[in-house]
């Protein structure tokens, strides 16, 4: 493994990190000696820049723009504090047919945002993908194009807007890792993109946790969505989510929200304290629960108007302000 050092002294060792990218050749680790940077960074070959002091001893500071941006496959950062001096504006960008890992790094003060274009190839390697696929082989080689993201055991906050925020045929998987203090929503996953997540954590939003719209997919694991001022989980237009072993607690309004062609499939998730309707399903939406409970809504516990549907197994409504089950319309609901 070829590594080259940034620091303020010694024989060999770049004063800055741009210095060390424009010498490393591909696959070099560039070794960061404690300190703060000032400085906007592009990864144009396949490298890896970790905090050579450990997590939280190397700050990252733009000089201007972003203080990250990716164009080369393949790339990590590990055990950065990376700041934004705009929270509506990235704090790191993943363009089209680049990929990155993030490890145990802390993003703050700005949205991290991956790209794709609204007709690559990758679409319709999106529609296939399970929430059990890594995006390791994607995110090391993205042949099919569309920016691929991975973060492991890292933590947003301080955005403005949205804190993670998926285009095109993007895709991007989210492990361990924390949204938090969020001005706006948590996740925006849109066009034909895809964010798999696992034990994901969104709290403190002033807008919904997870929004999928376009026909952007969001599929989550075992993850926790609380304290949202809007919506736990919002899906429009025809988005689709999957939500297995997730809690959905104290949401501003609805725990799932379901508009226009919105789908979502609900699997031993738990949806408490909403203040308004546990579930609700509008216009032509759709939504199936197994195994779930839904408990104290300041509303309904499930709500469907429109020409939305509802499919119900084993599911459990408790102390429900309102009905544990209200359809208007011609909604229709199946129990199975």
């Amino acid at each position: 493994m070829t590594a080259l050092r940034v620091g303020p002294r010694g024989r060999g060792v770049h004063r800055t990190i741009a210095a060390a990218l424009a010498a490393a050749p591909a696959g070099t680790t560039v070794l960061v000696a404690p300190g703060t940077y000032v400085e906007s960074l592009v990864l144009s070959r396949r490298v890896t820049v970790e905090a050579e002091g450990g997590a939280g001893s190397v700050r990252l500071r733009a000089a201007h723009g972003v203080p990250v941006t990716v164009t080369a496959p393949g790339c990590v950062l590990r055990e950065l504090h990376l700041a934004g001096t705009d929270p509506d504006q990235p704090v790191v960008r993943v363009e089209d047919a680049a990929g990155l890992t993030a490890e145990r790094c802390e993003l703050t003060g700005g949205r991290v945002e991956v790209l794709g274009s609204a007709t690559g190839a990758s679409a319709a390697v999106n529609s296939r993908l399970r929430a059990e696929d890594t995006l390791r082989a994607e995110v090391a080689d993205p042949v099919d194009g569309g920016g691929v993201l991975v973060l492991d055991g890292t933590r947003l906050s301080g955005a403005r807007g949205a804190a993670l925020h998926l285009v095109g045929d993007a895709r991007a998987r989210a492990v361990d890792t924390e949204i938090s203090e969020v001005d706006g929503i948590g996740v925006v996953v849109s066009g034909q993109a895809v964010l798999i997540a696992e034990r994901l954590r969104v709290r403190d939003t002033s807008g919904s946790g997870a929004r999928a719209k376009g026909a952007g997919r969001f599929l989550a694991r075992g993850s926790v969505f609380s304290g949202t001022g809007r919506h736990g989980v919002l899906v429009e237009e025809d988005g689709a989510a999957e939500l297995t072993d997730c809690r959905v607690e104290e949401s501003g309004r609805c725990g799932v929200r379901l508009a226009h062609r919105g789908r979502a499939v609900l699997r031993e998730t738990r949806i408490s304290d909403a203040r308004e309707h546990g579930v609700r399903a509008d216009d032509q939406g759709g939504v199936s629960l197994r195994d779930c409970q839904v408990v104290r809504p300041g509303g309904h516990g499930l709500s469907a108007a429109g020409a939305s549907s509802v499919r119900i197994a084993d599911a459990l409504v408790a102390e429900a302000h309102g009905s544990g089950l209200a359809l208007a319309g011609q909604a229709r609901a199946v129990l199975e």
